[in-house]
């Protein structure tokens, strides 16, 4: 498998090496962008479990692992990219802490809720302005898989306009990077 290598930006695991599978159609995060999505979510993080859907190569969940998440389960069907992720876990020796599913996100959501798992921090990367990023958060809010307090984050093309409310879900902060933008979703609670 031939590919380049990008690093881990934050936490315990800082500055270590990752494989990238560059030359892939996947698109891994930037390491500016994944900083500051943990710099405005480090408090969330301590002994979390988080969801990664369309996890590509895996460097959010990863990133987010070094900053003190617990555990992580990553959603990604192109085994190609999955061979990259299982890479990185073993390179890591992340094993115990990271699950992997090669299935589609629309097949895992389903599942994942009828076993009753729960996520306090799920992240949405799906490829930009294709619809999945709507059709999945659209999913996400009507199934019971964050816990009150959780998070839900969308990255997403600038040019892709999602919902600021949909059921239970309110866009409560954006934030745009370059042509991207990460847009914050958290479940309104009360009666």
């Amino acid at each position: 498998m031939r590919g380049g290598h990008l690093r881990l930006a934050t936490g315990d695991a800082r500055g270590r090496l990752l494989y990238s599978g560059r030359g892939l159609s996947t698109r891994p995060t930037p390491a500016g962008l994944r900083e500051a999505l943990v710099s405005m979510i480090r408090p969330r993080l301590a002994g979390a479990a988080i969801l990664d859907l369309y996890a590509g190569f895996g460097t959010v969940a990863l990133e987010l692992l070094s900053c003190g998440a617990a555990q992580a389960t990553l959603v990604e069907r192109d085994r190609t990219a999955l061979s990259v992720i299982r890479r990185n876990v073993e390179l890591l020796g992340w094993q115990p802490r990271c699950e992997l599913l090669s299935i589609p996100v629309s097949v895992a959501l389903p599942r994942l809720a009828a076993a009753g798992r729960q996520f306090g921090l799920v992240f949405v990367d799906p490829p930009y302005e294709t619809g999945q990023a709507e059709s999945t958060l659209t999913q996400l809010s009507v199934l019971e898989i964050v816990p009150p307090g959780g998070l839900l984050l969308v990255q997403h093309a600038l040019r892709e306009d999602l919902p600021a409310e949909l059921g239970k879900l309110r866009r409560s902060r954006a934030r745009d990077s370059g042509e991207t933008r990460l847009s914050f979703y958290e479940w309104e609670t009360g009666a």
